[in-house]
């Protein structure tokens, strides 16, 4: 199954991908993120809990970082994970290219999947509108946390032009 997802966030392209490159923050702001952890350079374990339809499901698996280009902006993330007690599991690799559209980032995610077992019977079009819904969480809040990181940046001279040495 085929997926694209593109959304535009209010910061400049450095900025946006110094984010991606941050695997644990990034996993934060997925929709059902329960946990991940670094196992070596490159990998991770992890689990979210989603919801296609009707089923509610829990996924542990792996995540790797299969190829970065920092010149061009675009990496490559191979996931494998799976719900045992539901008999299914998702094996995925996602592209993500970042570009600069008027001093914002217009991201892309490409997402090859395949999807097996008791979820995958749900079909094409319930697994998309799921993917949907979540991607539209994912990116609002990748917008809120580049805010953040902005109003931070932006309040940080500031904080050092108010302070007195009292020595």
């Amino acid at each position: 199954m085929q997926l694209v997802h593109q959304f535009e966030v209010a910061a400049p392209l450095e900025r946006t991908w110094a984010f991606f490159q941050d695997v644990p923050a990034v996993a934060e702001c997925m929709p059902g993120f329960e946990r991940i952890e670094m196992t070596e350079p490159n990998t991770y374990t992890g689990a979210i809990r989603l919801k296609v339809g009707p089923l509610g499901f829990r996924l542990t698996g792996n995540l790797v970082r299969q190829a970065t280009d920092m010149a061009e902006h675009t990496a490559t993330l191979g996931v494998t994970a799976e719900d045992r007690a539901l008999a299914s599991a998702v094996s995925a690799t996602l592209r993500l290219a970042l570009t600069s559209d008027d001093g914002d980032t217009r991201v892309t995610l490409h997402t090859e999947a395949n999807v097996l077992g008791k979820l995958g019977q749900f079909g094409q079009g319930a697994i998309k509108l799921a993917a949907d819904s979540v991607m539209k969480q994912f990116a609002g809040r990748v917008r809120e946390r580049l805010a953040s990181q902005e109003s931070v940046a932006a309040t940080e001279p500031a904080d050092r032009t108010n302070r007195t040495d009292r020595s």
